[in-house]
């Protein structure tokens, strides 16, 4: 439906306006009351007519409703300031759960028309255990290919490794001092070395299995740099793993320059006049883009910074591979890194609409209302395994779920732990069970479920019958609308949502035993909802559970 409006808003434009305006927004409100669809079109359109936007809103909505469009909404109103508000017809609600209890509703959309999509998310430096933060990263990176994969694109998950550079070699150097200690040398620990009890202890798994003594300074780094990756990226594929994550494709920087890549990339960059040569260095001439000054790409010493690295990264990405579409998942702090990347991709005449970066901001871990601190460098901090195994696997990726990536997220031990209606997770798996459960009592019984075409929909008319049925009507469009904006916190709000309109069904209505009439067209509301829920839980890797 979300669709249809856009496209009938645009045409609308066309007739009233006689101009071609797009793109045209169509929302889905948080507060009910203001419909289930709403443009603020107008809004926008108001600054390129000599109308305000409730003129716009007025005019355009005397046009639809004299269109056989309209037929379908129970009323579309103007508010203020400009917003247009589409209220769907109950008798819309009744066909969408017809073909939710007759089609397979809420399989897999055709948008993405097979198009290939790379999502890359956490890419954590292999220098420690992953932390909470790397967990929030972790589930909106997941469960964006999640929703992506539903709406019919070909999805690739990826990690990239960061097997090369200063921070490994001072990780390799932190855990060589800690084997000097365990086999009795004195030595001065790195000053900007790693600390915590992992590197000790991968340093004493080398003790008992290796001997560095052989090796010379610099193969004994060479060793330990390879070693240390390996053992920690080891540990971050099982830690995910506890998370519902698994990626499909593990990307390391060391090919970028063994296979060739980087010194293809610098090639294309001079043939296209964007290279410069200056006090032995190679240069990116991005201010030609718009950048604020130029970037180094090779140093006078021949060493290559981590932008060229990036550079080739992501020419292989589109190039190589041929994704039409890269999502990166980044820290908050790689915020200035975005428009560097997009004016590298127009230099190697890539389209850089085609690269879209999910920002994630800081997470706070709140017990008893004071936050613990963290710091990997010192080696005191919450690993996300500790966490995952404090709170479990479904609880945790709700909770990364519930703000907006843009919005930095409070997590609360204390009601993770909760094992009450008052844990989210909780609320929304027990509408799923007892929505079950209604069904099991009914097979029970012996209770035939009816076709759709043999049941009297309209004998649902309470307040809280027609919540669900809005809801249910209009899951798809949020799914869609989820996808699009990249914005999967979304499903957190719909399920919890859904399951609180379920939970007051469950308590104001009773299903077995009514009149046969009526018995029927609410256990079809139960299926109805029970496959909504289906769907939200798997869409954000969250267990569906048959009792609780």
């Amino acid at each position: 439906m979300q669709k249809q409006i856009e496209e009938f808003i645009k045409n609308a434009i066309i007739s009233v306006f006689s101009m071609d305006y797009e793109p045209i927004e169509v929302e889905i409100p948080l507060r009910e009351e203001h419909g289930d669809f709403s443009t603020p079109t107008p809004l926008k359109l108001s600054s390129l007519l000599s109308y305000s936007s409730l003129e716009l809103a007025n005019k355009l909505k005397e046009f639809i409703i004299k269109s056989e469009f309209s037929k379908q909404f129970e009323a579309i109103k103007v508010a203020q300031p400009g917003f247009i508000n589409f209220y769907l017809k109950k008798s819309y609600y009744f066909e969408v759960l017809k073909q939710i209890l007759e089609h397979d509703y809420f399989a897999r959309l055709g948008m993405g028309e097979g198009k290939k999509v790379q999502v890359e998310f956490v890419s954590a430096n292999p220098t420690g255990p992953l932390h909470i933060a790397h967990g929030r990263g972790a589930v909106i990176g997941d469960v964006t290919a999640r929703i992506l994969e539903h709406l019919g694109y070909e999805v690739q998950k990826e990690y990239y490794v960061n097997d090369t550079g200063g921070q490994i070699e001072k990780f390799a150097k932190s855990i060589e001092a800690r084997y000097d200690e365990l086999t009795g040398k004195k030595v001065e620990f790195p000053s900007d070395g790693y600390h915590g009890t992992y590197v000790i202890d991968m340093a004493r798994n080398i003790m008992n299995n290796h001997s560095l003594d052989y090796l010379t300074e610099n193969k004994r780094v060479g060793f330990l740099m390879e070693y240390a990756v390996g053992e920690m990226l080891k540990d971050h594929k099982e830690v995910l793993s506890l998370l519902n994550i698994n990626h499909d494709n593990y990307f390391k920087e060391k090919y970028l320059v063994d296979s060739g890549l980087v010194d293809e990339v610098l090639t294309i960059l001079k043939k296209n006049g964007y290279l410069e040569e200056k006090d032995g260095a190679i240069w990116f001439t991005s201010t030609d883009l718009g950048d604020d000054k130029d970037r180094v790409l090779v140093k006078s010493d021949k060493s290559l910074t981590y932008f060229i690295k990036d550079i080739a990264y992501h020419y292989e990405k589109f190039v190589k591979r041929g994704f039409d579409i890269v999502i990166d998942v980044w820290g908050a702090d790689h915020h200035n890194h975005v428009t560097r990347i997009k004016n590298s991709l127009k230099s190697l005449n890539i389209n850089p609409d085609r690269f879209e970066v999910i920002l994630i901001q800081l997470v706070r871990l709140i017990s008893k209302g004071k936050e613990i601190l963290m710091s990997k460098r010192s080696g005191e901090f919450i690993t996300l395994r500790e966490l995952i195994e404090e709170v479990g696997k479904d609880v945790a990726r709700y909770i990364y779920l519930t703000r907006s990536s843009n919005s930095p997220l409070d997590f609360d031990l204390d009601l993770a732990l909760k094992e009450s209606m008052d844990n989210p997770v909780f609320y929304i798996q027990y509408a799923y069970v007892r929505a079950g459960s209604i069904l099991k009592q009914a097979a029970i019984k012996g209770i035939e479920i009816r076709k759709a075409d043999e049941v009297n929909y309209a004998l649902l008319s309470s307040n809280t019958e027609f919540r669900l049925l809005r809801l249910l009507s209009i899951l798809q469009d949020e799914i869609l609308l989820t996808g699009i904006k990249r914005t999967p916190h979304r499903l957190a709000t719909t399920s919890r949502k859904l399951a609180e309109a379920f939970h007051e069904f469950y308590q104001l209505h009773k299903v077995i035993g009514e009149s046969a009439e009526l018995e029927q067209a609410r256990l079809h509301l139960v299926i109805g909802t029970r496959s909504a829920l289906e769907l939200l839980l798997n869409l954000m890797g969250i267990t569906k559970v048959e009792e609780m």
